[in-house]
This record gives C-alpha cells, sequence and structure tokens, in this order.
C-alpha cells in the first residue's frame, strides 16, 4: 500500500510538471472518490478516464517546444509515456532535430508527437494496423503545426501473425482489412534508409521482426522496445540485441516476465 500511494504521488507531481497544475489536481480529485475502484482494479485508469479525452497540452524536459495531444485514454498514455518518461528515461535515449524515427505500433500517436516535438527537422514513419487508432492518430497530430506533414502513417501490421495478433483481429472490426508488411515491403513503402530511434511495441511481433538479419534492426541507432514474454524467450532477445551491437542501457520488467528496454548501439 505504501508503494502503491508513492507511485500515485509521484504520478501526481509528474502531472503537475507536463501537463500543469489544472491537470494535476482534477485528476487527484477524481482519484479520491474513487479509491475503492483503483485499489480493486490494482491500476489507475478508471480515474485517467474520468479527465477524458483531452486535448491537453505538454511540457516535457528535452522537447524543443510544447505541444498538444488527444485521443481515449491518453491520461494513461500520458502517465506513462511522458510522465514516468517510459521511452526516453530523462536522456537515457535522445532524439536529436533531424532524426528519422520509426515508430511501430504507433496507437494514438503520443510517441510520434513527441518525437516529433524535438525539433522542426524530426521525420517519423508510424506504423498501426487499428482504423480507429489511425483516426485518433490523426486528430492529435493536427493539434500541432506542421507536425502531420513530418510522419508518415502506414496502416499495416508487421511481421509473422501471432497468437496475440490473431486475437485481435477476430475481435475487432477495425482491425480486421489491414494489410500485413513484411519488414521489406516496410522499408520500399516508406522509403527508410536509415533510423536514428527505433520505437517499437507491437505485442509479441518483435520476435519475428526483428529477429536474425533484421534489417530495420540493422539500420538503427537507438531502440526502445517492449519485449512480451508470452511471445518468446525475453532472455534470448536481449542477448541478440547485444550480438547486433546494441548495448541495453535500461530494462524495466514486469511480473509477467516482459520488460521494456532501452538499447543503443556501443
Amino acid at each position: 500500500m505504501i508503494n502503491r500511494l508513492k507511485l500515485i504521488l509521484r504520478d501526481f507531481a509528474g502531472l503537475w510538471r507536463v501537463c500543469g497544475p489544472a491537470v494535476a489536481l482534477g485528476w487527484l480529485l477524481a482519484l479520491l472518490p474513487r479509491l475503492g475502484q483503483v485499489v480493486k482494479a490494482r491500476n489507475l485508469q478508471v480515474v485517467d478516464r474520468s479527465l477524458g479525452d483531452g486535448p491537453f497540452r505538454i511540457t516535457f524536459p528535452t522537447a524543443a517546444a510544447q505541444f498538444r495531444v488527444m485521443g481515449a485514454g491518453v491520461i494513461s498514455s500520458i502517465r506513462e509515456m511522458y510522465v514516468r518518461d517510459g521511452y526516453l528515461r530523462r536522456g537515457t535515449l535522445a532524439i536529436r532535430d533531424g532524426d528519422v524515427v520509426v515508430d511501430l505500433g504507433a496507437n494514438i500517436g503520443n510517441f510520434t508527437n513527441l518525437a516529433l516535438a524535438h525539433g522542426p527537422q524530426v521525420r517519423v514513419i508510424a506504423v498501426e494496423p487499428s482504423r480507429g487508432l489511425n483516426a485518433e492518430f490523426e486528430k492529435s497530430l493536427a493539434l500541432n503545426d506542421g507536425f502531420r506533414a513530418r510522419a508518415q502513417l502506414v496502416r499495416a501490421f508487421l511481421g509473422e501473425v501471432g497468437r496475440k495478433q490473431r486475437a485481435i483481429i477476430e475481435g475487432d472490426e477495425n482491425y480486421r482489412d489491414a494489410q500485413w508488411l513484411s519488414e521489406a515491403e516496410l522499408i520500399a513503402t516508406a522509403g527508410i534508409d536509415h533510423i536514428d530511434f527505433l520505437k517499437c511495441d507491437i505485442e509479441g511481433g518483435e520476435f519475428a521482426l526483428l529477429d536474425k538479419g533484421s534489417r530495420l534492426l540493422a539500420m538503427a541507432r537507438a531502440l526502445a522496445i517492449e519485449v512480451h514474454a508470452f511471445a518468446g524467450d525475453v532472455e534470448a532477445f536481449v542477448r541478440h540485441l547485444g550480438e547486433e551491437g546494441f548495448v541495453v542501457c535500461f530494462r524495466e520488467n514486469a511480473p509477467d516476465g516482459s520488460c521494456v528496454l532501452l538499447a543503443a548501439r556501443s
């Protein structure tokens, strides 16, 4: 209980820093009457949803400019990606102006927006197979002048059809007519010739896509990835990254054996 309280206080302070005092205080006031639901669910999503879909203005410590985001469940994503700094970890990895960023599993565009805010010359190739999330992505990027022109959105699944992908397709019509692209097809479609920052959260598809001989991995300078234990051997994947020339700079383990890895070439 003490650890959970500390996490809540850190998230409150982080929301104050990233979204401003009005959002942070609104979140705290929404939390108090929902404490029982939070304890039962063991997460804060019911509180996050009560603040709505935005838009919310974001101040991120390494971004060149403030930016705005919106979309379903956006506060949960703000806490994970901006408040807890899930993919950059306070400078562990960096996005520089002029970088080419590839966002695999772009969802509603929060990482794409973050990357584009790091400079007017940053370019992003974003991949997301959900029609509904693509629509949210478009709305969120449109909040920020010039962002959409620097982002290429590809609606597709990547790599092989896994158990999780099959369940997603069968359970949600937003995914059913999305194309499947091989790594080579994505590279050709998006015209990728180098990658300064590769972010990957594709629900287990990382094992097949970024396997030995992966051209995407070979092109990448830095990598932020969620490795899902249900889809393969996490430790073997970590060793594979080492064999490809990456040094793991940060690792956060989940109870189910999955992890978030930040890695860069030595």
